[in-house]
């Protein structure tokens, strides 16, 4: 069955097409739970990691828009870009090549603040709803939810309603 074949590599652990289809329900899921949903622009700082892979195919999956950022730009690059591109979400490594993402944002958002509920805010990107963050040392950034927590939020995903979904962008 080509579900049981191996879809991802990674550290030595293999995902099967079946186990990545999964996780990619789920993360739509989510999104849509947090109100991300088709034309919304989703920008990632990307690491090589599966987490990344299966937030890229799940933001498609709900017809929004996948920026990736690259993770050599600094400060100017990242005020320049995000206004221009629009985002619903930003998500990010925390640390990544020796570089700290999580204060780069902040300077190059300087404007960043959170409402009472913990919703990012900034006049510079008006549309900015949410900020998520991959730790892969299990650390946790105020201001920003985190990637498993997100994660959770997708459990129990209906594969016959991600699947409408699909079917129904397509039309």
């Amino acid at each position: 069955l080509a579900g049981e074949r191996t879809a991802l590599i990674f550290e030595g652990q293999t995902t099967s097409f079946a186990a990545l289809q999964a996780q990619v329900n789920e993360m739509a899921q989510a999104l849509l739970r947090l109100g991300i949903a088709k034309g919304d622009v989703v920008c990632t700082l990307p690491s090589p990691t599966p987490e990344f892979a299966v937030l890229y195919f799940a933001t498609l999956q709900v017809g929004a828009v996948v920026n990736p950022l690259n993770l050599l730009w600094g400060r100017l690059e990242f005020e320049g870009v995000l206004p221009r591109n629009r985002p619903a979400m930003i998500v990010t490594v925390d640390q990544y090549g020796g570089r700290d993402y999580i204060a780069l944002l902040k300077e190059a958002i300087p404007d960043l603040t959170w409402d009472a509920q913990g919703q990012p805010r900034a006049a510079s990107l008006p549309t900015l709803r949410h900020l998520v963050c991959l730790s892969r040392a299990g650390q946790r950034h105020e201001g920003f939810l985190d990637f498993s927590d997100l994660c959770k939020q997708g459990e129990g995903a209906d594969a016959a309603v991600m699947e409408a979904l699909v079917a129904a962008r397509e039309a």
